[in-house]
């Protein structure tokens, strides 16, 4: 706290510093006049947001739900938005959706208002995001198949996991205290039962290799036409997998990938980046499709 009030004392003295007394003063207003508007949201009970003329209507009643959407989606500012808007792009009224990393169901509560005719299976580790999702299809009269299981290339084994909101993940290190648990189920495994994902969204923090390497079948059939994948160089290296070895499971299945510059920003476009490039980021999304799919 004494580190934020400092830093809020030295960027006021600052502004009056270069902009004078006034320029202070607005700057407080507005920063009052936010502060506000926040306290005001975190009171409501649900957030509309619109993309593509989907209009949805996700519940914040739940903690994790207010954590999440407050204050970053307060104005009805989109999540990664030229993700969100090449996904629900690709979305039809049959398409089967596979949301794996769902949190607090951002993509799935979208999906599941256009894929009326196919279905939406969204997978996640804790049992307190899936509630809020479950509210928020309460909310828009949808629905979709939740999985309280943890995608790896195994099925049937029990994983710790610990973590706050957006930022929960696998912890394979035995002498950490375990404060949750789930259990895995590969998608070739699911599969078995389920209909193949013609679009699917990976977003796991670090597990994504194990996710991919447990594809195999899916991969082979065909699926899915388009997958939405973001990679977390870092924890993947501390699971066991490497950059190298996702590319590779990517391009021996012919998919062609698009890394996006700037996918946690409004900034538009790709950019062409080499193995050695993903290796330095904390993160990044590359949008792969099968070359018989339209991008």
């Amino acid at each position: 706290m004494a580190s934020s009030l400092s830093e809020l004392i030295s960027s006021a003295y600052q502004v009056q510093r270069n902009d004078g007394t006034r320029a202070l003063i607005k700057k407080l207003d507005n920063r009052i006049e936010r502060y506000l508007k926040i306290k005001k949201a975190e009171r409501k009970d649900s957030l509309e947001l619109e993309c593509n003329s989907t209009n949805v209507i996700f519940d914040t009643t739940t903690l994790v739900s207010k954590d999440w959407f407050y204050p970053r989606y307060l104005d009805g500012t989109l999540h990664e938005p030229e993700i969100t808007k090449e996904l629900i792009d690709s979305l039809g009224p049959d398409t089967v959706f596979y949301d794996i990393g769902a949190l607090v169901g951002y993509y799935t509560i979208f999906a599941s208002e256009i894929c009326k005719e196919g279905k939406v299976h969204a997978f996640e580790l804790d049992s307190q995001y899936l509630n809020a999702i479950q509210k928020s299809l309460a909310r828009n009269g949808t629905d979709a198949i939740l999985n309280h299981k943890a995608i790896s290339h195994v099925t049937g084994e029990k994983l710790g996991y610990s973590g706050d909101v957006g930022f929960a993940s696998i912890n394979k290190d035995e002498n950490t205290v375990q404060t949750c648990s789930v259990e895995t189920i590969s998608l070739d495994e699911y599969t078995k039962n389920n209909a193949y994902p013609d679009i699917m969204k990976i977003d796991i923090e670090g597990f994504e290799y194990n996710a991919l390497k447990g594809s195999k079948a899916v991969f082979e059939a065909g699926y899915p036409k388009k997958l939405f994948l973001e990679l977390h160089p870092p924890k993947i290296r501390s699971y066991g997998g490497s950059i190298q070895e996702i590319l590779s499971i990517l391009k021996s299945n012919d998919y062609e990938c698009k890394p996006i510059a700037y996918h946690r920003g409004d900034k538009k476009g790709a950019r062409a980046v080499t193995t050695d490039d993903i290796n330095k980021m904390e993160n990044v999304m590359i949008i792969c499709t099968r070359p018989d799919h339209p991008s």
